[in-house]
């Protein structure tokens, strides 16, 4: 596949929940083996594996985006019509309060 593409991995500790979708398109779920909030991997990184025998990912990076939940079919979607360099409004971040200005 030679193509841009629009992957989101999802992951809900709660249900322990895993979710793949490629062009806003659901294309695998189950549920995780381990619950990452009790591993303790010393390096997060991006196209390889924390395990030396996986091989390495071959293509591109365009756009990477971090969140502090699991985002929903909606939301997924939401983000694969927008397209890179563009975050919907659904996912805007919220304006800071008062509190935090």
């Amino acid at each position: 596949m030679h193509r841009e593409c629009h992957v989101v991995f999802t992951h809900d500790p709660e249900l322990r929940e895993q979710k793949l979708y490629v062009d806003g398109e659901l294309v695998a779920a189950g549920l995780a083996r381990v619950d990452a909030r009790d591993t303790q991997w010393n390096n997060c990184y991006i196209g390889r594996s924390q395990f030396t025998w996986d091989p390495f990912y071959n293509g591109r990076v365009n756009e990477l985006r971090i969140y502090d939940h699991a985002l929903s079919r909606e939301e997924v979607q939401s983000s694969a019509a927008a397209g890179p360099d563009e975050l919907p409004s659904a996912l805007d971040p919220p304006e800071p309060s008062a509190d935090e200005s």
